[in-house]
C-alpha cells in the first residue's frame, strides 16, 4: 500500500477488527517525534489490540543520523529525527501503549557467537543501559484491551 506515513488516512483501508502487528524497522529514526507520536496515536486507536515492534535510536544517536544518513536520503540540514533515552518516554506521549520489553545488541543471544573480547565488552555494556542502548535498540509495546481480558 503506497502512502503518505504521516498522514495516516491510509488506517481507513486496513480491516479495523483484529488484531495487529505493527513493525516499524528503520522507520521512526527518520521522522520527527511529532509525526511518531501522531502515527503511533491512529494506530493505537484504529485497531483494537495489538504489538509495536521497533528499533528505536537514543537521542544522541538521531543527532549522530541527523549529520550523516539523513542528508543523503534528501532530509535537510539541521533535521532531527526521533530518539527517546528510555522506552517508557514512548508511553507518556502515546498513552495507550503499555512497554513490554527491549533488547539491546549487547543482550542478545548472538553474542555468544562473537569474540571473546567483543563478548567481553558486551557484558559490561549490558550492565550500563544507556551504553548499550547506543547500538542495536528494539522496543516492544503492546497496545489496546489484551486478547481474553475485559
Amino acid at each position: 500500500m503506497a502512502a503518505a506515513l504521516p498522514d495516516c488516512g491510509w488506517l481507513r483501508d486496513v480491516p479495523d477488527d483484529r488484531a495487529v502487528i505493527v513493525v516499524a524497522d528503520g522507520l521512526f529514526g527518520f521522522l520527527d517525534p511529532d509525526t511518531v507520536a501522531t502515527v503511533l496515536r491512529e494506530i493505537t486507536g484504529h485497531f483494537p489490540h495489538g504489538e509495536l515492534v521497533f528499533n528505536a535510536y537514543t537521542p544522541l544517536v538521531a543527532r549522530m543520523i541527523a549529520n550523516t544518513t539523513t542528508r543523503s536520503v534528501g532530509l535537510p540540514k539541521g533535521y532531527r529525527g526521533f530518539g527517546i533515552a528510555d522506552p517508557r518516554e514512548l508511553t507518556a506521549r502515546c498513552p495507550g501503549l503499555r512497554f513490554v520489553e527491549e533488547q539491546t545488541g549487547v543482550t542478545a543471544p548472538e553474542t555468544a557467537r562473537l569474540p571473546w573480547f567483543t563478548r567481553f565488552v558486551a557484558r559490561l555494556f549490558a550492565h550500563w543501559p544507556a551504553q548499550a542502548r547506543r547500538g542495536v535498540w528494539v522496543l516492544r509495546y503492546a497496545f489496546g484491551a489484551e486478547p481474553g481480558r475485559v
